[in-house]
């Protein structure tokens, strides 16, 4: 199992127009077919921002899985600038839920505590969360399918974790994770293969941008 301490922390709470997004489900990509007020090339070249009024009060359910090194805290505060957003993140439910301590003790925290949070998550009518792989069966990839939930994967190369955690374990004195990359990427595969993935986004784009797509993922999906 791999660690996913301090990538995040609750419950909280956002989508932007044209853009391409890996789909595995159908091989096809997400276009802007939205003919609003709008020429075909104004439309080519807008996105979605965290403050479009079109789309605050838009039904925002899915769970974004990434490694460790593939943005997710940095995406997480990017998307909770919109108040409307409802956004939460693994390791803050499972901080939540052991009283403010994040759990060390894996068996606990794996046996215990995650399947009550992954219960909570999939009770809910509008959330996005954030997980690491460590958490998720094939099982529960499955139920959150059947609850209408989009199965979202953040997705980088190997050589690009390995690269992004020398760096921090270099330059800003983190925890070396090396030993556990490669069966974080093989478990995004292995889910991808199973036909358990609905979208794939490039965690290698700037921050803002992976917001946009998977804000215009949710946008195409709420229908």
């Amino acid at each position: 199992m791999s660690p996913s301490q301090g990538e995040g922390r609750g419950f909280k709470s956002h989508r932007p127009l044209k853009i391409s997004v890996e789909c595995p489900a159908n091989g096809g990509e997400v276009t802007d077919s939205n003919p609003v007020r709008r020429s075909k090339s104004d439309r080519s070249k807008q996105e979605i921002t965290l403050t479009d009024t079109n789309y605050i009060n838009m039904s925002v359910k899915a769970i974004i899985i990434g490694p460790s090194l593939s943005g997710k805290t940095t995406l997480v505060r990017h998307l909770r600038k919109n108040p409307n957003l409802f956004v939460a993140e693994v390791d803050e439910e499972l901080t939540q839920l052991n009283n403010g301590e994040y759990p060390t003790d894996d068996k606990y925290k794996h046996e215990v505590l995650a399947p009550k949070v992954i219960k909570n998550v999939l009770s809910r009518n509008e959330i996005l969360f954030f997980t690491n792989t460590d958490y998720l069966t094939v099982d529960n990839l499955k139920a959150a399918r059947t609850r209408g939930f989009k199965i979202i994967l953040l997705s980088l190369d190997l050589n690009d974790l390995i690269k992004r955690n020398e760096t921090r374990v270099k330059e800003e004195g983190y925890s070396d994770l090396s030993q556990w990359l490669k069966g974080m990427v093989e478990y995004q595969t292995k889910i991808e293969k199973l036909g358990l993935v609905d979208f794939i986004l490039d965690a290698s784009l700037p921050t803002e941008k992976i917001a946009s797509k998977l804000l215009e993922i949710e946008k195409r999906t709420d229908t």
